[in-house]
């Protein structure tokens, strides 16, 4: 099966955005703060969406699904005496995927307004 760019720039898109959630899924389990993960996957998503507007609002499905994983292997690696916050962890797909869908409009309104239409 042979990539083509778009196929690999796909890839790096959606990579990026696991990776990332990963990453804001440790913090969280760190942290222990809501709220700064909640803005953290609204911003990362708005940045993605700026990306690729189309696209936002998976993003911010791929960083949720991120903190989700990095909630589940933290627990394999240190149990927790509470599982709850692993299924609770799915609902941080709203903040990334409205952010998604934000910076995608964002980005396509900014196209409109100063003219640039592909």
């Amino acid at each position: 099966m042979k990539l083509e760019t778009n196929d690999f720039g796909t890839i790096v898109y959606y990579g990026a955005a696991l990776l990332l959630g990963a990453a804001i899924g440790w913090l969280d389990v760190v942290l222990g703060e809501v709220f700064v993960t909640a803005l953290l996957l609204l911003v990362c998503g708005m940045g993605f969406g700026l990306w690729r507007p189309a696209r936002g609002w998976a993003a911010g499905i791929a960083l949720s699904l991120g903190v989700t994983a990095a909630r589940i292997v933290l627990h394999v690696l240190r149990p927790q005496p509470h599982a709850g916050d692993i299924p609770a962890s799915l609902l941080a797909a709203i903040p990334a995927v409205v952010g998604g869908a934000a910076g995608g409009l964002m980005r396509i309104t900014a196209r409109h307004l100063f003219g640039k239409e592909e």
